[in-house]
């Protein structure tokens, strides 16, 4: 009986054990905790990464200069601005000048993204880089899900006007508007508002790029 009882126990234990090790397997992959970092080969710039929701995303806003070409530009045509909220690219050049592994995320994921991290309001708080050092105050936002989008602002080259710089963050994906051939679908992140939202924008336009892991 006693052997019996012993038995149980040492089952008992073994059984927890596994069931300790599964939920801190679970917590250490949780999305907000996935991060990484990956080089681009082409020019060696390092980009840090994040999963959230099972997909894996840049953090930063994609710098690769093309050697030649149009169809991107720096904000207010100056270089400077590159090192932070990246270059403004229209969706034709920003599909091929993704790295190798990486691509432009659709306008489904774009949708996911948000609707995983609780809808439009929500998901603004916590896709945004918190604080003021890039953002114009006041920005409330806390950046849990460690998306950090930032505010590249955009271009039209209908006028050659720039516009949103500290207060607009709009990243272009690989997906037209709804029977157009006009527009293409965007994440809207701006302050004005305070909502994150999957919209159609003019196709001419040049946007921030934030790309997915394939």
């Amino acid at each position: 009986m006693k052997i019996r009882i012993l038995n149980l126990i040492l089952i008992g234990s073994i059984v927890s054990s596994v069931m300790l090790s599964s939920c801190s397997k679970d917590e250490d992959n949780s999305p907000s905790e996935q991060t990484g970092v990956f080089t681009d080969s082409r020019d060696g710039h390092v980009y840090k990464w994040v999963k959230i929701d099972g997909l894996t995303w840049m953090v930063e806003n994609l710098a690769y200069k093309p050697s030649s070409g149009n169809g991107y530009i720096a904000y207010d045509n100056d270089e400077n601005n590159v090192s932070t909220y990246g270059y403004l690219y229209q969706q034709e050049t920003a599909k091929v000048v993704v790295p190798d592994g990486w691509r432009l995320p659709t306008k489904d994921e774009f949708r996911n993204l948000v609707n995983s991290l609780g809808g439009d309001t929500p998901a603004y708080n916590e896709l945004l880089e918190a604080g003021t050092a890039h953002w114009e105050n006041p920005n409330n936002a806390t950046n849990k899900s460690g998306f950090t989008a930032l505010p590249g602002g955009r271009y039209n080259p209908n006028d050659s006007s720039f516009w949103g710089l500290g207060k607009l963050a709009v990243f272009v994906s690989s997906s037209l508007y709804t029977n157009s051939t006009t527009s293409v679908m965007v994440l809207n992140l701006n302050r004005n508002f305070l909502e994150a939202s999957v919209e159609g924008n003019p196709l001419t336009f040049y946007y921030s790029v934030r790309c997915v892991k394939d």
